[in-house]
């Protein structure tokens, strides 16, 4: 999933359950990853990935900008998750 609230519902995943978030790459060294599924993930057993991922405008928050997902980076990705 994509950044944001959506993620909350980590909550009605089954325990054991695998999710991959798409997260807005940090543009500048002020900027920083929002680790708050992460926790929640750790919290509620369910592995966690993530995917930092260009904007597509830069000079948009998180919350406001596109992002342009790497596909071999995200095949990757879920071939690390088990079937």
């Amino acid at each position: 999933s994509i950044h944001g609230a959506g993620l909350t519902n980590l909550h009605f995943m089954k325990e054991g359950s695998h999710v991959l978030e798409l997260h807005k790459e940090p543009e500048y060294p002020e900027d920083f990853f929002h680790a708050e599924f992460l926790k929640l993930s750790g919290i509620l057993n369910i592995r966690y990935l993530y995917q930092f991922c260009r904007a597509h405008s830069q000079n948009k928050n998180i919350h406001e900008s596109d992002i342009i997902v790497d596909l071999e980076v995200l095949k990757k990705n879920l071939e690390c998750l088990p079937v």
